[in-house]
């Protein structure tokens, strides 16, 4: 039983070249191309409409938006901040001294 080796070759060198069909694979390109395109187009002709009809992207407005307010909390912000004016205040007024290092 001898095996030739040009047969095998001639096996493991069909099994792996592959004939490339340039027309094919442009083709076939084209065609998904031309399906992203439509869906595209589609959809914003889609989000358009919803958006002309007020269907979507709406503000939905509540009555009782005074109330959402921590009176507590907004009073200690308030504090806060007026506590850093008259810090800054007072810096502005009488700048530090600093030490000069290389003295």
């Amino acid at each position: 039983m001898a095996i030739s080796f040009s047969k095998i070759k001639n096996k493991f060198r069909r099994m792996f070249t592959t004939h490339i069909n340039p027309h094919r694979y442009w083709i076939l390109l084209l065609r998904m191309f031309l399906i992203a395109c439509i869906l595209l187009t589609v959809g914003d002709f889609y989000l358009l409409y919803q958006i002309k009809t007020e269907q979507i992207f709406q503000i939905k407005k509540t009555s009782d938006s005074a109330g959402m307010i921590n009176a507590a909390l907004l009073q200690s912000v308030q504090d806060s901040l007026n506590q850093k004016a008259q810090t800054q205040a007072t810096v502005q007024q009488n700048p530090p001294m600093f030490q000069d290092p290389s003295m």
